[in-house]
């Protein structure tokens, strides 16, 4: 399972993303930030943190880009709404 950006978020806000990232979510305290590969729009490997997570069909998934002032995306911030 990837994690897909729209590319109209890209443009909106002049986004761009390095080679890898880090994934931050709530078990990050317990487990540590996850470094994933950025290819276009499409962050690989988003089902480990559903997974480790146990996200289920009614919570919701919220990503919050953390962004530097030239655009840049390093971090990918995600909170799990349990549902």
């Amino acid at each position: 399972m990837q994690l897909r950006i729209p590319t109209k978020v890209i443009t909106k806000y002049g986004l761009h993303f390095p080679e890898f990232i880090n994934l931050i979510d709530p078990l990050e305290k317990n487990f540590g930030k996850l470094k994933r590969k950025v290819k276009g729009q499409t962050i690989k490997g988003f089902r480990s943190i559903i997974r480790r997570n146990n996200v289920k069909l009614n919570d919701k998934v919220i990503c919050e880009l953390e962004k530097e002032m030239d655009g840049l995306v390093r971090e990918v911030k995600v909170h799990v709404i349990r549902g």
